[in-house]
């Protein structure tokens, strides 16, 4: 009996538990803030996001290709019409 295999699509990669506690990790040492916008946030499970600064490393990102946006931003940072995305997400993040 031949084994099927499931292609990981990258919708199920975010439902994973990996996924979920990276996020929660990264929010918690960084803070509750949007990178872009600074505003912060009391209900990080439904108004931040983490965004991918590139997608190729599914299981193995580096917190550095990784920015808390907020979920205004994050949309904003995916418009096709966005002619000015973010380059350098370090700017909004405080020196620790």
């Amino acid at each position: 009996m031949a084994i099927i295999k499931k292609k990981l699509t990258y919708s199920n990669y975010l439902q994973s538990g990996y996924w979920q506690k990276l996020k929660v990790d990264i929010i918690e040492f960084r803070g509750a803030q949007c990178e872009k916008c600074g505003e912060w946030f009391d209900d990080m499970e439904n108004e931040l996001n983490i965004h991918h600064i590139s997608y190729g490393r599914w299981y193995a990102e580096k917190w550095e290709n990784l920015v808390i946006l907020c979920k205004g931003c994050h949309k904003w940072e995916h418009n096709e019409n966005n002619i000015e995305p973010i380059k350098d997400y370090n700017q909004f993040i405080d020196p620790v």
